[in-house]
């Protein structure tokens, strides 16, 4: 089955899963990373959701589904193990006008969620369109080997020089193309290898002489913790 794929913006959006075993767990995590809103509800749940609950990162309802707690909801998730639940859930989430993901069902979702290798703000994501979550697996572990951290310190720091050279009129061509000329550098190695000297020099030797290359190169190496602390939030089709 085929998709329209986008990225959405759903900080702050009002999110319901319904269920709290592991299927639910990881559905409230990538909201929660995401920024959302998110209730669950659910009579029994996991440890890890009552943590979220207990330091109000979800509003947990410990009780079974009902029609009204849809009301107003941007996504709904459909994560219970009682097929004639999944139903009941399906037709209330149709009728609120929200998007829904059914956790057991294929063809029965309005989406579908990608496995996704995320490199800060690099996000690279594969689907089957819930035909094979499996291959999206394998295939999404095989991009981690291949995109390591050093991505996420390269996407941030192409972020601040993109920032720093004036955008639009007749110079836009020639910076698309040091942009490129950047990417062929040895900017990758460097970061991967923890080079920031070297970098230092790289981007001296690349970029308009008032822009502050050792500036650019501080702001990344001081980041680079974060991204290696949060590295580990890639997931698999579902």
């Amino acid at each position: 089955m085929g998709g329209y794929p986008i990225n959405l913006d759903i900080t702050d959006r009002f999110c319901v899963v319904v269920g709290g075993g592991g299927v639910a767990v990881r559905k409230v995590e990538g909201l929660l990373v995401a920024g959302a809103r998110v209730r669950v509800i659910s009579p029994r749940v996991a440890d890890q959701i009552s943590i979220w609950a207990e330091q109000g990162a979800v509003e947990l309802i410990r009780r079974p589904f009902a029609e009204h707690d849809v009301s107003g909801a941007f996504m709904v998730f459909a994560a219970t193990d009682d097929p004639s639940v999944q139903d009941y859930i399906s037709t209330c989430a149709v009728a609120a006008g929200a998007l829904l993901n059914r956790a057991d069902t294929r063809g029965r979702s309005d989406f579908y969620l990608p496995a996704a290798c995320t490199r800060g703000d690099l996000l690279i994501t594969v689907s089957t369109g819930g035909a094979s979550p499996a291959l999206a697996g394998q295939i999404r572990r095989r991009l981690e080997q291949t995109f390591g951290v050093e991505y996420a310190l390269l996407v941030h720091l192409m972020g601040q020089i993109r920032q720093a050279i004036p955008a639009g009129g007749e110079a836009q061509p020639d910076n698309r193309q040091l942009y490129f000329s950047i990417l062929d550098s040895p900017v990758l190695t460097q970061l991967r290898n923890d080079q920031w000297a070297e970098l230092e020099k790289t981007l001296r030797e690349m970029l308009p002489g008032e822009i502050d290359s050792a500036l650019l190169v501080a702001n990344t190496r001081a980041v680079a913790p974060h991204f290696v602390k949060n590295s580990g939030n890639d997931h698999d089709e579902f």
